[in-house]
């Protein structure tokens, strides 16, 4: 019974209708149940209820079950010294011993200035007063229950007339949870931790409305979340209500942590987002003041993997996007302040752990010394932002951890742990190198050879350069390198007229790529246009020609990033750029040209990899008639995302718009938007303009086309 967890059964919102003239009496009720420790294995937790009145006995509390009627089973007509009565029965009909809550719940309430039919209402559970609101908790073994007498009593006043034609929403609501002394074959501390799941109101959808519905729960560690109008709509036929519900928050010193996160239907079920097949994203808050302070960075993680960072708001809540709900834990992130701590270093271990960025900024700093750290492992033990805004009210640039150009190269292992690094800027104007042919190298590592980078996840990543080869990871890898279990997440890459990776930049000799994962929130792509520029999902370009015995292995790896060649010098040249692009490998070596299709077949290998096209790869192009400046610095005006010029600008009217050129032409008339095919998994050379087409397919590779026309 080591694997047996608990489950939460609610029997939420039987919501009661009085009316002072009119007592109409609506009942919903609902059984559900939300799995908050995993599915139980051997035994179960079942409570159910049960009611008696003047016309029914032991009768199962069912939706639409009629509650508080008057002595002939109608709705009651509610004024002074008027009663009503129920007897409950709450069973535990599992197997296992649960604890629950039982309460009478005032959901809302019509007012005459400020009288309220709820202030001359009373409520008494076997004879003894209690609140509206007020919790009945107890505990039952297997096959035990417990009854309790409900009346509710219209107390006379001196001002009853105040109190007429006014209305009351009741809900009554049983929640129960595996008792947390449970025995099992390993004593009673398993299931320590079992809780009471908090839940919002329940929402009856309206799928012909196209509004999104918001759910909150209650009470200080309120959480909410919005579901878009395309879920409601794609939520199953039998699915009339929904409520969110949550397990309390796990607070630490440095982490808060919510066992479950669910939403749930009319009967408690929990509905799975990810089998509606629906891409769509919900908004969460959640509640973060007791443990993190205002503008803190926050690394969030569902079911122990990292989905995004966030940034603690003026009101200490969290809000971040995601596709679906679960376990959810927030940590800190340690922020980089623009100093660098090389103190942690000494030339007699072979390991170091590191939990600052200060001391990651320090690596760099150790390696552009001269240190390789051959034979040497540097281990994260910490997530990192790196984002820091400098005096000037600009973000700092990272500097990489070693140099092409300098030839400094890092040669040891690099062990992310699991953590993420976010915020990750760099361009080459702001860092030492000029902004012109400078040929420096951007990325995490600037160079590395016969190196080992694993467990890692880069998130936010800002790269941008000219004439440099940038990679999110890796700027250039040379010789026996391995990049395994690997992330990068809502990420742009590009640069101008050389190479740009979602991992790495430039790739020479025999490298291992497993565990890849390029979300579809990354952009790879060229810096304003470059019909020269090499774009890849995981390398910008490699050496792969004869000359040389280089080989490349993909494994377990999944690419759904935005390779984004189409900008304004498509317009001029048409398809160019779009050859030295791929969703794996950007560029093959130029020596190769059109033998593209050989190579690829020899020094590639692909195991178990997945490629995800989205709309995005439905180009088209509008032509120039020119091609010099300003021709294609100058938006065509079919681009989503147009490039600036940092140093030329782009020509404006009188008004300050941007305006295409006069030398701008339609080849074809009215009709001037031509389709662009890009289908490639990996790029073709350039030489100068004369570029050659790719490959589409390669034996391992899975591709899949969402919404590609």
């Amino acid at each position: 019974m080591k694997k047996r967890k608990s489950l939460v059964a609610s029997l939420i919102a039987i919501i009661l209708c009085f009316s002072m003239l009119l007592g109409t009496t609506y009942a919903w009720f609902t059984d559900s149940i939300v799995n908050t420790n995993n599915i139980i294995k051997s035994g179960n937790v079942d409570v159910e209820l049960y009611h008696t009145n003047t016309v029914v006995s032991d009768e199962e509390v069912k939706e639409n079950t009629k509650l508080f009627v008057n002595q002939n089973g109608g709705d009651i007509l509610w004024e002074p010294s008027a009663s009503t009565s129920e007897t409950f029965t709450i069973k535990n009909a599992g197997s296992l011993a649960l604890k629950y809550k039982f309460s009478v719940k005032a959901i809302a309430k019509t007012f005459n200035g400020n009288h309220a039919l709820l202030d001359v209402l009373t409520l008494t559970a076997n004879g003894t007063p209690l609140a509206f609101d007020g919790e009945l908790t107890g505990e039952l073994v297997a096959n035990d229950d417990v009854v309790y007498e409900l009346e509710i009593v219209w107390n006379s006043t001196d001002n009853d007339n105040a109190y007429r034609n006014l209305q009351i929403l009741l809900g009554v609501e049983l929640v129960a949870t595996q008792l947390a002394s449970e025995y099992d074959g390993t004593g009673n501390e398993f299931d320590k931790d079992s809780q009471f799941p908090n839940l919002s109101t329940y929402v009856t959808i309206d799928k012909t409305s196209n509004e999104e519905v918001v759910l909150e729960t209650k009470g200080e560690n309120a959480v909410s979340a919005n579901i878009p109008a395309t879920l409601i709509n794609a939520l199953p036929e039998n699915v009339t209500r929904i409520s969110l519900a949550h397990t309390e928050p796990i607070e630490t010193n440095n982490s808060v942590y919510f066992k479950a996160i669910t939403l749930v239907d009319q009967d408690g079920k929990v509905i799975d987002l990810k089998n509606l097949g629906i891409n769509e994203t919900i908004t969460v808050t959640l509640p973060a003041q007791n443990v993190f302070a205002k503008d803190e960075t926050v690394a969030i993680y569902h079911d122990g993997a990292f989905i995004t960072m966030a940034t603690v708001g003026a009101n200490g809540v969290i809000t971040y996007t995601t596709s679906h709900f679960s376990e959810v834990q927030v940590k800190p992130a340690s922020k980089w302040d623009g100093t660098i701590d090389t103190s942690w270093y000494n030339d007699t271990d072979t390991e170091f752990t590191l939990d600052s960025a200060e001391q990651i900024a320090g690596l760099a700093e150790l390696v552009d010394s001269g240190n390789t750290f051959e034979g040497k492992t540097i281990k994260l033990d910490s997530d990192l932002d790196l984002g820091v805004i400098g005096e000037n009210g600009e973000y700092v640039c990272f500097q990489p951890i070693g140099s092409d150009r300098k030839n400094l190269e890092f040669r040891g292992t690099f062990d992310g742990n699991g953590h993420i690094i976010s915020n990750l800027y760099q361009n080459t104007w702001a860092l030492d190198n000029g902004y012109y042919y400078g040929d420096l190298g951007l990325g995490l590592f600037g160079k590395v050879r016969n190196a080992t980078i694993k467990n890692l996840k880069m998130d936010r990543a800002s790269i941008s350069g000219e004439s440099a080869i940038c990679g999110t990871v890796v700027s250039c890898a040379y010789g026996d390198c391995t990049f395994e279990n690997i992330t990068v997440s809502n990420t742009k890459c590009n640069d101008y007229q050389y190479y740009a990776g979602g991992v790495v930049g430039w790739a020479s000799g025999h490298h291992v790529y497993k565990n890849i994962v390029i979300e579809e929130s990354t952009i790879i792509g060229g810096q304003w246009g470059d019909f020269g520029n090499a774009s890849g999902g995981i390398i910008g370009g490699v050496e792969t020609s004869e000359r040389y015995d280089y080989r490349y292995h993909f494994e377990d790896c999944t690419v759904a990033c935005r390779i984004d060649a189409v900008n304004d010098v498509v317009s001029a040249y048409q398809w160019y750029c779009y050859r030295n692009c791929g969703m794996l490998i950007g560029q093959v070596d130029s020596y190769v040209q059109n033998e593209v299709v050989n190579v690829v077949a020899e020094n590639v290998t692909c195991e178990n990899v997945t490629v995800i096209y989205g709309d995005w790869a439905n180009y088209t192009y509008c032509e120039f008639a020119g091609t010099g400046y300003p021709y294609v610095r100058v938006q065509a005006g079919v681009s989503v995302d147009a490039y600036s010029n940092v140093r030329y600008g782009h020509p404006t009217d009188a008004n300050g718009n941007v305006v295409v050129d006069d030398n701008h032409v339609h080849n074809d008339g009215e009709a001037h938007h031509k389709p662009i095919v890009f289908d490639q998994l990996f790029g073709g050379p350039a030489e100068h303009r004369y570029c050659y087409y790719g490959v589409a397919t390669h034996d391992g590779v899975e591709v899949i086309y969402n919404n590609k026309k």
